[in-house]
């Protein structure tokens, strides 16, 4: 996909406009939002979140002025134009907008242009504006991160407007701007650290985390046990091949419980994604796509930018839709009585990738926690024994 000014944009509902979206599934697809729909968002807005928000004209203008601001879910049904069936939007702020949200004199319902960045420009911070995503948030969530990997990094704040957003946004990790933030109402700063939670199909939290305990590692293995030893048939040697203490491990949870795992291996110029799983009765909450993105800013963060992954030839099209592309070679992979090819996917470089330069302390934290303050941190200004 491409940035589109408000000039020549294709026709609203046409076939050229659809071309440039993103396909996420027969029908499905996500892209920027054309100037056009904006009257259509305007009611949407009105109706399901408060009449007392931005108006379409503003929500128009912001767009225009970062065509990365509005991303919107299209179906599209046999014989007919595709229609909105969702959106989110997002304030992508300059330095002078990220100080004027921290010091509440930002103008949230109409955005002055100077708080902005323009397209094409890393912004300073975003503010979570509005959404409406129809039981599809961690699939928007996840394809719009792929697509805006340059964000990565960036501090998100959001306001939680309700008592059930100030508790799901605390679950989350949020934390208030100040402690009178710290209420229904008030400004939050989402953490810029895995794990992350999401709100998908009938309500479901995911949850995506770095396996850090034994526990945690005997799930991984029972999603893998559930799916492909007694799912696929596969041997259980096989299965559990002797890499598992070499390897991260990755588990997601749907309303905590064990939902989805991968293991990844390092190698020195790429990683090696494996043992992808998740077991079927949750294969339409949207962790399979939250797991995946999650693991690329994780390799990404650590500086990897190559992912490799031998997937079962009957799923091309679902590691196709996902940015991952046929290896350049025809090795006639075959194992545990499955046909399987080679894939591979480039990533953009982290724009601040963990090195021998990170501070000390940083490297010390937890994998995929770099960014919050962990127990060595703490220790280190622990008063010395024997002090007075």
């Amino acid at each position: 996909m491409t940035h589109e000014s408000g000039v020549n944009q294709p026709a609203k509902g046409s076939e050229a406009e659809w071309n440039r979206f993103k396909p996420i599934s027969p029908g499905l697809a996500i892209g920027r939002i054309g100037l056009h729909w904006f009257e259509e968002i305007g009611e949407i807005v009105r109706e399901r979140i408060s009449p007392n928000t931005a108006s379409a004209e503003t929500m128009r203008r912001v767009q225009a002025h970062n065509p990365d601001s509005f991303w919107g879910l299209f179906r599209r049904e046999e014989g007919a134009p595709h229609r909105l069936e969702g959106f989110y939007g997002q304030l992508l702020l300059s330095p002078k907008g990220h100080g004027a949200l921290v010091n509440r004199s930002l103008n949230r319902i109409d955005p002055p242009a100077d708080a902005l960045a323009r397209a094409g420009e890393r912004p300073d911070a975003a503010y979570m504006w509005c959404a409406v995503a129809k039981k599809k948030a961690a699939l928007m969530q996840a394809t719009i991160a792929s697509e805006l990997q340059y964000l990565s990094g960036i501090p998100y704040y959001a306001a939680l407007a309700t008592e059930d957003g100030l508790k799901i946004g605390r679950n989350l990790g949020m934390k208030p701007v100040t402690p009178e933030d710290d209420r229904a109402g008030g400004l939050f700063r989402l953490p810029p650290v895995l794990p992350r939670m999401q709100m998908s199909g009938s309500n479901s939290m995911i949850r995506i985390k770095v396996v850090e305990t034994a526990a945690e590692l005997d799930q991984a293995k029972m999603i893998r046990a559930a799916t492909f030893v007694s799912e696929q048939d596969c041997p259980f040697g096989e299965e559990f091949d002797g890499n598992d203490f070499s390897a991260q491990h990755i588990v997601g949870y749907v309303n905590e419980e064990p939902a989805a795992t991968i293991r990844i291996r390092y190698f020195a110029t790429f990683v090696k994604f494996e043992r992808y799983a998740v077991l079927k009765r949750f294969r339409k909450t949207g962790v399979k796509d939250e797991l995946l993105g999650f693991a690329a800013d994780l390799v990404r963060r650590k500086g990897y930018t190559k992912i490799y992954f031998h997937a079962e030839a009957r799923l091309t099209g679902f590691w196709r839709e996902r940015g991952f592309d046929k290896f350049p070679r025809e090795a006639g992979i075959r194992f545990s009585d499955h046909d399987y090819i080679e894939i591979w996917k480039t990533l953009s470089p982290h724009p601040d990738p963990l090195t021998m330069d990170s501070d000390p302390m940083v490297l010390n934290r937890p994998e995929g926690r770099w960014d919050v303050e962990g127990i060595l941190d703490r220790s280190a200004v622990r008063a010395r024994a024997g002090a007075l």
